[in-house]
């Protein structure tokens, strides 16, 4: 089946309502309490990780339309990058070992443009206790929402 693929000029990511295909490498739920940055009333969701698609994995809403948004680590590919998160954050998330924390980033894919990530607002789980949330860093300022992939 085809995706749909809707592109959202608020948060410049491609959000797709599809059927996934493939063999499924990983698949967590987990409970964002107060939601994504444009998506606050959705609550849960699933992310989805494919042996195919690495570095990759999908962050679907399992509220609402189903959205899903295309995520990726991005730690040793921006040598430059240093964010640096708010205690309360940190705190609702419940990290309670260093080691359960994930940092993801939404990438934005535009038709004849290279795919980029949004730096300034992160995505944080807490892959022990399945909590989630997205982060504004206190130095946002110095990076940017679209910021090219290095290839």
């Amino acid at each position: 089946m085809a995706c749909q693929v809707l592109v959202d000029p608020a948060m410049s990511a491609v959000l797709t309502n599809e059927v996934t295909q493939g063999t499924e490498v990983n698949v967590s739920e987990f409970f964002f309490p107060k939601g994504l940055l444009g998506f606050e009333n959705v609550k849960n969701y699933s992310l989805t990780s494919k042996e195919n698609e690495t570095p990759f994995s999908r962050l679907r809403m399992e509220e609402g339309q189903g959205y899903t948004l295309m995520v990726m680590p991005v730690m040793g590919l921006f040598p430059d990058y240093h964010p640096s998160f708010c205690k309360e954050d940190l705190a609702e998330l419940e990290i309670e070992d260093p080691q359960d924390l994930r940092i993801l980033h939404v990438v934005n894919l535009r038709k004849d443009k290279r795919p980029t990530v949004n730096l300034k607002g992160p995505i944080l789980l807490n892959a022990k206790k399945k909590i989630g949330l997205q982060a504004v860093l206190n130095n946002a300022a110095e990076y940017s929402t679209k910021e090219v992939i290095p290839l």
